[in-house]
């Protein structure tokens, strides 16, 4: 009983002190921590780690990236729950994600929440085991994205390259880059 009553109180004090807080998406409870990506969901066991984007503005998101994955390659992958050709890519990519991995190449997925179901966003990465960091847009982030890079469909691939720059039109699948070509711009 008294680890339980303990239990409550440090959960309250970080609740209180903002620490910890929750947030309710498409009726999906988020009770976690957060870091510099955004709000902590969950950590899987095959290698993704889940946040909900809580930036306040993209700038802020743009930069906690460049922070994370200083010195490295990362390809920020915009998809949604309900786009056909962005599932079709996540089914027909995982040999070509594990040959960039190995080249210190990363994938950050930002899922455009502005139509997109959080809880059908949670079992698509459990059943595609999409390694990586996944970041839950709202309407708000998912909108200020698309308009920061002009982009109009989906999915839609922005290279942050090892020196910090954000490259465009660089990747139309990531099933479909070739490695030699892909090097040139990392």
């Amino acid at each position: 009983m008294f680890k339980i009553i303990i239990g409550i109180l440090v959960v309250g004090s970080m609740i209180a002190a903002g620490n910890m807080y929750s947030n309710k998406a498409d009726d999906v409870e988020f009770v976690t921590s957060t870091d510099s990506l955004g709000q902590f969901v969950e950590n899987l066991d095959f290698g993704a780690t889940l946040y909900n984007g809580t930036h306040e503005d993209i700038v802020e998101l743009l930069d906690a990236l460049k922070s994370k994955y200083q010195g490295k390659a990362v390809i920020l992958d915009l998809w949604g729950t309900f786009c056909g050709p962005c599932l079709s890519d996540f089914k027909n990519s995982p040999a070509k994600k594990k040959e960039l991995l190995e080249m210190d190449v990363h994938v950050v997925y930002l899922c455009a929440g502005m139509s997109s179901n959080a809880n059908e966003w949670k079992k698509i990465i459990k059943r595609d085991k999409l390694v990586g960091d996944h970041i839950y847009l709202d309407r708000r982030l998912s909108m200020a994205y698309r308009e920061h890079f002009g982009i109009r469909n989906y999915p839609n691939y922005i290279l942050l390259d090892t020196k910090g720059e954000f490259k465009q039109n660089i990747i139309s699948a990531v099933g479909d880059i070739s490695i030699e070509r892909f090097k040139e711009h990392i």
